[in-house]
């Protein structure tokens, strides 16, 4: 599977599925490990971040893939949802954003 190296804080890297990164991230919500925003140079090559698959905004399948995400780390973990509070608030973020999404897309219908 396609990969693409991101570097999130500038001092290391890391490599991410095209599903794991979005052009346009919700602002007010952080999803990481789970999910990235494309990083702004990369903004300009919009054709080659479509053809690679990677998506305007965050849809509906890929919020339900960052909650499963986070079920099986807490499940590998074998942790107590709230002993992590990033973990918890990943979650909360998701639903939240999934539930906006999902009312702005069923009020253009």
């Amino acid at each position: 599977e396609r990969c693409i190296l991101l570097s999130p804080d500038n001092l290391s890297f890391i490599l991410v599925k095209p599903a794991q990164l979005v052009i346009h991230y919700p602002k007010e919500c952080d999803f990481r490990p789970f999910c990235y925003s494309a990083p702004p140079e990369l903004l300009k090559y919009n054709k080659l971040l479509k053809a690679l698959g990677i998506k305007q905004e965050l849809e509906p399948l890929q919020y339900l893939d960052i909650l499963d995400n986070i079920r099986e780390e807490m499940n590998l973990a074998k942790k107590q949802l709230n002993e992590d509070q990033h973990f918890l608030q990943v979650c909360k973020d998701a639903y939240n954003a999934l539930i906006l999404l999902i009312r702005r897309r069923s009020s253009i219908v």
